[in-house]
């Protein structure tokens, strides 16, 4: 009668250890997926922009990825690094990026990208296969300033002696000038800018010239010329001119 009674309570343990277990197995994932769901929780930080919880180790705006959608998109595909620093240096300055992103390729990434989304387009220094790959793919309402480009391709439609100007000058000053001059010409916009002006290491040269000679009809169409500009900074005169400030002195 003792055995029995003995071995009852030995069943009578194993059940409630295996009940303790089972409690333990279905309630305790429980919890921990019920804790889980309140760190990972979302809330809305002061400017009504979706946030992860501060007991999230990525915490990161959701909308960051959209705030850089909503700006204006002008995209440079380059063959050289021409004036690449300065576009980078122009990519983070506060005016430029409060209202533009900036995208740069380079030739070779240029024939996988499709540009068909693209708006605002700048092409430099590239040959007639990476001109035809773009041209494959491109927005034909896109605006697109072709520079020094190897192709018997008309993809260019963009006529701006300014936007040449800033390029062909290159420094820091002009090529944000430029991404502001374009943002205001191609999206509308209206922020201050200042003309393009050319490098101010420039070689100096004067050239004194009869008022009638057709070296001066020659010399004023230079001015225009915006590689003679570039490198040189010079001063004509006619000699009539000179001779008539000489006579007053």
């Amino acid at each position: 009668m003792v055995k029995d009674k003995s071995w009852g309570l030995t069943v009578l343990l194993l059940l409630v250890l295996v009940l303790v277990l089972f409690i333990a197995q279905v309630f305790v994932p429980f919890e921990v997926i019920h804790a889980q769901s309140k760190v990972n929780e979302t809330v809305l930080d002061g400017n009504g922009n979706l946030t992860f919880s501060t007991n999230v180790s990525e915490n990161t705006t959701v909308k960051t990825t959209d705030e850089e959608l909503d700006k204006n998109r002008i995209t440079f595909v380059l063959g050289t690094d021409e004036n690449l620093a300065s576009l980078l240096n122009a990519s983070i300055n506060t005016t430029v990026n409060a209202t533009v992103n900036i995208t740069i390729y380079n030739a070779t990434e240029a024939k996988s990208i499709n540009f068909s989304d693209e708006n605002a387009l700048f092409l430099a220094s590239l040959d007639n296969e990476t001109v035809a790959s773009i041209n494959s793919t491109i927005n034909e309402n896109a605006y697109v300033v072709a520079y020094n480009l190897t192709t018997n391709i008309s993809i260019g439609n963009v006529d701006d002696v300014n936007i040449t100007r800033y390029w062909v000058y290159g420094g820091d000053e002009n090529i944000r000038n430029l991404i502001i001059y374009m943002d205001n010409k191609f999206y509308g916009n209206n922020t201050t800018f200042d003309p393009p002006e050319p490098p101010e290491d420039r070689a100096k040269v004067a050239f004194v010239v009869s008022e009638m000679s057709s070296y001066a009809a020659w010399l004023e169409k230079a001015l225009d010329d915006v590689y003679i500009t570039r490198n040189l900074k010079y001063h004509s005169a006619h000699t009539r001119t000179i001779i008539q400030k000489a006579i007053r002195v």
